[in-house]
């Protein structure tokens, strides 16, 4: 049974540009789903969100495919919680989808990138977590 805790991204003052949601696959495995626009004003509470999730998780899923716009804001906390995780022993990937996905292949960035979130699934309970280039 998958537990979602949905929390809105919302700074003081503005109307929120994104959401997240996590479901629990297993105690240690975490799937955080963002939707709407990550971007200057949703970046920092991603951010922190994904960031809590290290504490409780060894493997960690981030779904991009419901981000409508993805900035350079995203793309800068992306690689963040990437180190973190690196520091902290914890297989990460992410699922991109096909907007995202196009832009990371453009900007040939190196994160561990799957276009879906059961490839992506897969690429951390195998422990093939190193930056790979995107997968299409």
């Amino acid at each position: 049974m998958a537990t979602i805790s949905p929390i809105p991204a919302v700074a003081a003052g503005r109307r929120p540009t994104a959401s997240f949601t996590t479901t629990w696959l297993s105690p240690g495995t975490a799937v955080i789903s963002v939707f709407g626009e990550l971007d200057a004003a949703s970046a920092p509470e991603f951010d922190a969100y994904a960031d809590r999730h290290t504490q409780q998780a060894d493997k960690i899923v981030i779904d991009l495919s419901g981000v409508a716009f993805f900035g350079t804001s995203g793309l800068t906390a992306l690689s963040a919680f990437g180190e973190r995780c690196g520091t902290s022993n914890v297989a990460w990937s992410l699922a991109s989808g096909r907007e995202v996905g196009r832009l990371l292949e453009v900007c040939d960035v190196d994160l561990p990138a799957h276009r879906t979130v059961t490839a992506a699934l897969h690429a951390v309970r195998s422990k093939t977590t190193r930056s790979v280039k995107l997968i299409t």
